[in-house]
């Protein structure tokens, strides 16, 4: 009892020092002069771009030092860490998803595992302290009972190996079976950073962000979940954010539809919506667009998308109505995707940790793709994050 009102309490304090730290979130985002003509869409044709320091043209954002935390906190208010996980069994063939992230100033750490076989989610909510480099992807996360790592791999010399990470998340099934729940892996990237936005730099409800992800890389590694460990393969994405905006007190903060989408062929597509939640309003762009990644590693922005919902599920405990089917469709490119969950409850509770009676929860859910792409049949996976809901 003692311990979840001092969790209570603490993150009380947090919210409320979330609140103080966004109260500058209407003013002017960093910006910065650009004399490239493809400051808003630039073109990855590097065949050197697996190398630190990289620096993409028509951004201020380089690596590895923007892999670090950013400091200071004044300035940089809001952080995050973000990973999704397509992995098959070595042994047993079968299919999971997984998720993991890191954020400041919360003290949270979110994981799950989805287990397709079983169609059964697994998840585990921390509460900890996090610490991190300034310099490169270097992040430990520390609670009373054990450790986590997220780190760049480092040849025996000392050297950072260039995009290539290992990654270790625990916890015991917090909802579902009780049984210890742990993803260890590395993690190689295939193709460049995708800059969001071109320039790096987006709108996010009234604040801003610099926004990268790393949209293909492969996985190899270990799974533990509901008493079993094997061997994986697979593919991962990486979100990394940074700046000034608001997910915490209801005044301004922002909720949101959002979508990684990896095709079969080797294209990855980013596209969110986004509402404020004091008024229910849509913003009208998000991330400046859809954000497309072709096979020959070209990034365009397209300005004219549109996110559909086609189905929808109530959560039995919340009852908040959450979208569960969509459609995502763009005329330039004539792009016509639906978006499907491999199972509708892929809710992490994370309020209700401590009160049931206050329930936040976030839908992080792996989902199938299928549609045409210029009118070309495509099929692919998507990891999928709902903080907005229709009730």
């Amino acid at each position: 009892m003692k311990y979840k009102v001092l969790v209570t309490i603490t993150i009380i304090f947090l919210f409320f020092y979330s609140y103080i730290a966004s109260a500058n979130i209407e003013s002017n985002p960093p910006t910065f002069s650009n004399d490239s003509e493809t400051f808003s869409t630039p073109e990855y044709f590097y065949s050197t771009w697996e190398k630190y320091p990289y620096s993409p043209s028509g951004t201020e954002i380089s690596f590895p030092i923007d892999e670090g935390i950013h400091k200071p906190y004044t300035e940089y208010t809001k952080e995050w860490w973000y990973a999704n996980f397509h992995l098959k069994g070595v042994l047993s063939g079968n299919k999971y998803g997984a998720f993991g992230t890191y954020c400041r100033p919360f003290p949270f750490r979110f994981f799950s595992i989805f287990d397709y076989g079983q169609q059964q989610m697994f998840t585990n909510v921390k509460v900890g302290a996090l610490k991190a480099s300034e310099t490169e992807l270097d992040l430990e996360f520390s609670t009373l009972f054990d450790d986590e790592y997220w780190y760049t791999k480092k040849t025996e010399s000392g050297d950072l190996i260039p995009f290539q990470y290992t990654f270790m998340m625990k916890g015991k099934a917090r909802e579902q079976d009780k049984e210890m729940m742990k993803l260890d892996v590395d993690m190689h990237c295939l193709k460049p950073p995708m800059i969001v936005g071109g320039d790096g730099l987006v709108d996010i409800g009234q604040g801003w962000s610099y926004y990268y992800c790393q949209t293909k890389i492969e996985v190899t590694g270990t799974i533990t979940v509901h008493g079993f460990t094997e061997g994986v393969e697979g593919y991962a994405w990486i979100d990394h954010q940074w700046g000034d905006f608001n997910v915490g007190l209801p005044k301004n903060r922002v909720l949101w539809e959002w979508f990684s989408i990896k095709l079969d062929d080797n294209r990855e597509i980013m596209v969110a919506d986004t509402w404020r939640m004091d008024n229910k309003e849509k913003y009208e762009s998000t991330y400046d667009g859809l954000n497309y990644l072709d096979e020959n590693n070209r990034y365009e922005l397209l300005e004219g998308y549109s996110i559909k919902q086609l189905g929808f599920w109530e959560d039995p405990i919340n009852k908040k109505l959450y979208a569960n089917k969509w459609s995502i469709t763009e005329p330039s490119k004539n792009i016509n995707l639906i978006v499907v969950p491999d199972y509708p409850d892929q809710l992490i509770r994370i309020f209700d940790l401590i009160d049931p009676y206050m329930p936040i929860s976030l839908w992080e859910g792996s989902c199938t793709v299928s549609g045409t792409i210029e009118g070309k049949a495509v099929t692919g996976k998507a990891y999928t994050e709902l903080t907005h809901s229709w009730e």
